[in-house]
């Protein structure tokens, strides 16, 4: 079994438990009485930063060591990142809702709520934590992405949409035009081979000239240095995320964004 096969199992699994302990009804007055309005990446002339807080990884194990999450946000902050991405699956990426929730109270920075996004209850849930991103994987919901995209722009929450491959891309790129929603969303490509969990930042390249010009474009995972990040911003992507990197060495934010 796949990597992403046992972590989506296991999603199923936490999502139905969820439920059990919190229903929709009671998620969706939490959104009524927030009322919150999310914030969201817009086009800028300069190469954007999402930094990513992972405790750690299916892969690698241990992330941060002994690391203070919510001081690892705040010093991604200090070092100018432009939005947060949180990790909210427990088992096999260490993260949790509650520290979203955490990290919330301390900023006003956007957060994107990165997990296996399969069932509309969590996009209801990314709302009521008061996200402002949300993490949609092609390949994580082939049979129901239109359900979440549609609903992830009902409720104001700015969509990261992960392909990884041509066949993906094809997929999805015309459900984005029929939703006239370019404004709206980012599309990212995933350096990250989630069946194996390799990882190479230049896979991004071979999407360099397929991905419209007035789409926010990201590029995930695998960023090491600031000339890879450099040469990114060359080829049209307007944002890349980092996690590992940054949680080693988050100096590395400020450097990219000096560089435009």
């Amino acid at each position: 079994m796949s990597f992403l096969s046992k972590i989506l199992k296991n999603t199923a699994k936490v999502v139905a438990n969820q439920k059990q302990q919190t229903s929709l009804p009671a998620l969706l007055a939490k959104i009524k009485l927030d009322n919150y309005t999310p914030t969201h990446l817009k086009h800028q002339n300069q190469l954007q930063v999402i930094a990513e807080i992972k405790p750690k990884s299916p892969s690698a194990g241990s992330l941060i060591g002994s690391q203070n999450l919510l001081n690892i946000a705040r010093i991604y902050e200090q070092n100018g990142t432009n939005a947060l991405s949180i990790l909210t699956d427990q088992v096999f990426f260490g993260g949790s809702l509650e520290l979203f929730d955490q990290i919330r109270s301390q900023t006003s920075l956007p957060l994107l709520r990165k997990d296996f996004i399969i069932d509309p209850y969590q996009v209801y849930q990314t709302k009521a934590y008061r996200a402002d991103l949300i993490l949609l994987i092609y390949k994580a919901c082939p049979d129901n992405f239109v359900e979440l995209l549609s609903l992830s722009l009902q409720l104001n929450l700015q969509p990261l949409v992960e392909v990884y491959d041509q066949q993906e891309l094809d997929f999805v790129l015309p459900v984005i035009n029929r939703l006239r929603a370019h404004d709206k969303i980012i599309l990212g490509v995933n350096n990250r081979n989630l069946e194996t969990f390799q990882v190479d930042y230049t896979h991004s390249f071979q999407f360099a000239n397929l991905l419209p010009k007035n789409l926010l474009k990201a590029s995930l995972s695998g960023i090491q240095q600031v000339s890879q990040a450099k040469e990114l911003f060359t080829k049209g992507f307007n944002i890349v995320l980092i996690g590992q990197t940054a949680i080693s060495n988050p100096k590395i934010i400020t450097e990219i964004r000096a560089q435009n």
